[in-house]
C-alpha cells in the first residue's frame, strides 16, 4: 500500500515538473519577443547598404545638424535629423573621466556649453550638470544616443579618443552593430580596431585613406573589408577605383558644397562608386537627389 502511494506522489511530481518546464519554456519565448521585435532595422535598406549587401547612395548628417539653427551632437539635433528623413547621421565621441561614451566635438566645454572645464576631467554625473547652447539641453550619452535612433537611423560615431572598448560595447548593449558605423582615425587607431574587428565579427569600421599604399595597408590586415573615407574636396576617380576593387565602400565629405553645385557632384559621386556623402546641409542634399533622380535610400516625403 505504501509503495503505491509513493508511486502516486511520484507520478504527480514528474507531472507537475513537466508542467512547470513548459511554463517556463513559454514564459522565456514571451520575455524574449519584445527584444526580438525592438531589433528593428532601417527601412528601405540602409542597413544592406552599410552592409555591402546592395547597391546605394547615403546621405549623411554632419555632428547631426540636419536644418538650420539645430545643436550640433544633441538629442534634439538626432530626433530632426530623423523626422526630415536623413538616413544617417555622423556624430562625435569622446569620454568621460569615469569612461562614459558622450556625444561632443571638443575636449573642451566652452564652444558648446561655455564652460572652461574638459570632458575627460569630469565624470558623467558632473558633465550633466551643464547644458548645451542654443536648447539648454545635457550632453547626451552614447547611449542615449543609440536609443534614440533605435535602428531606425544609421549612426557613424567619430571617436575622437583612443579609447574605443566602451564604445563599441554601448553598441553591443543596443544590439546596434548593424546600424553603426565606428570611424577610427587616425592611423595609430587601426591596430586597436582591428582586434575589435576581429572580437565583433558584426562590427563596421570605417579609417581614412590617402593614397592606394593606405588601402594596401588596410586590406592587409583587417579581418573583412571596412568603409573607407577619402577627402570629398579633391577626390581621385582612380583611388575611388582601388577601394571599391578591394571591396570596400567609399564615404566622402566634400566641405564648402554649394547648392548649385549638388547636381553635378552627386551624379559625378555616383558614377565613381561613392556610397556615402557627407555633408552640413542634407535636406537639401535630399531633394537634389530626387530632382535628378538619384537612388536614395530612406527619403521621408515629408521633405517635399
Amino acid at each position: 500500500m505504501m509503495i503505491n502511494v509513493r508511486r502516486r506522489w511520484a507520478a504527480a511530481f514528474a507531472l507537475a515538473a513537466a508542467v512547470c518546464a513548459v511554463g517556463l519554456a513559454a514564459l522565456g519565448s514571451a520575455g524574449n519577443s519584445p527584444k526580438q521585435a525592438s531589433s528593428s532595422q532601417p527601412s528601405d535598406g540602409a542597413a544592406d547598404i552599410l552592409a555591402g549587401r546592395a547597391d546605394g547612395v547615403l546621405v549623411v548628417a554632419h555632428r547631426a545638424r540636419s536644418r538650420s539653427g539645430a545643436v550640433e551632437n544633441s538629442s534634439e539635433a538626432l530626433s530632426w535629423a530623423m523626422a526630415d528623413g536623413v538616413p544617417m547621421v555622423e556624430v562625435d565621441v569622446r569620454l568621460t573621466r569615469d569612461g562614459f561614451p558622450v556625444l561632443i566635438h571638443d575636449r573642451s566645454l566652452r564652444r558648446t556649453a561655455g564652460v572652461q572645464r574638459n570632458v575627460d576631467e569630469l565624470d558623467l554625473a558632473a558633465l550633466r550638470q551643464h547644458r548645451l547652447k542654443g536648447n539648454g539641453e545635457p550632453i547626451p550619452t552614447l547611449d542615449e544616443a543609440l536609443a534614440r535612433a533605435g535602428g531606425q537611423m544609421l549612426l557613424v560615431l567619430d571617436v575622437k579618443v583612443d579609447g574605443l572598448a566602451p564604445v563599441v560595447r554601448a553598441i553591443e548593449h543596443a544590439d546596434a552593430f548593424e546600424t553603426t558605423l565606428l570611424y577610427v582615425t587616425p592611423a595609430r587607431r587601426e591596430a586597436a580596431a582591428v582586434e575589435l574587428m576581429r572580437r565583433y565579427p558584426r562590427l563596421h569600421v570605417m579609417m581614412h585613406a590617402s593614397a592606394r599604399d593606405d588601402v594596401l595597408r588596410i586590406k592587409g590586415y583587417a579581418p573583412r573589408p571596412p568603409v573607407i573615407q577619402i577627402d570629398g574636396r579633391r577626390p581621385d576617380r582612380q583611388l575611388c577605383r582601388e577601394i571599391r576593387d578591394a571591396g570596400f565602400l567609399v564615404f566622402v565629405y566634400p566641405r564648402g558644397w554649394t547648392r548649385l553645385r549638388f547636381g553635378n557632384d552627386l551624379n559625378r559621386y555616383r558614377q565613381m562608386g561613392v556610397t556615402f556623402v557627407q555633408t552640413d546641409r542634407p535636406t537639401a542634399m535630399l531633394k537634389q537627389m530626387r530632382q535628378i533622380n538619384l537612388p536614395a535610400t530612406m527619403q521621408s516625403d515629408r521633405n517635399e
